[in-house]
């Protein structure tokens, strides 16, 4: 709950969904402006969209200025020919939400979700993989969900 977020939280949420991709990203670009060439494929969240979960108010504004973000560089680096998008999974089945989730919260997820089941991290890839191909030519500055239909 907010009123209990320390100032250090919510720096440590920021800098691990926020901050960390701004300068992997700026890493990355110097080369791909060199060679007028390249990808770069941040992965937001569907809390971006929808405030996040209760307790998680950091993590869902920062991985909301991350889509901005996004949005931003694509904008500046499209006439290097470089595509900058997002990919914006629901809840995925992995360790983590296995571990920090009850069944109670997963099954009431997947209720919620038309598809009625969680994402795998393979369908996220193949997300990934799709907008570095030259099928997605034309995608520039685009947040994909990937998300079963949640909403």
């Amino acid at each position: 709950p907010v009123l209990n977020f320390t100032e250090e939280l919510w720096e440590q949420v920021l800098t691990l969904n926020l901050t960390s991709a701004f300068f992997l990203a700026k890493a990355a670009l110097a080369g791909m402006v060199e060679r007028k060439s390249g990808f770069v494929v941040n992965v937001s969240s569907v809390a971006a969209r929808n405030g996040g979960g209760l307790g998680a108010l950091a993590y869902a504004s920062a991985k909301g200025a991350l889509s901005t973000m996004t949005m931003g560089l694509a904008k500046e680096f499209a006439p290097f020919g470089i595509r900058v998008n997002a990919v914006s999974p629901g809840t995925i089945d992995t360790k983590y939400h296995r571990n920090f989730s009850n069944d109670q919260i997963l099954n009431a997820v997947k209720a919620a979700t038309p598809m009625a089941r969680l994402g795998t991290a393979e369908e996220v890839a193949d997300v990934i993989l799709f907008l570095c191909s030259h099928e997605a030519r034309f995608i520039q500055g685009q947040v994909i969900e990937v998300n079963g239909g949640f909403s």
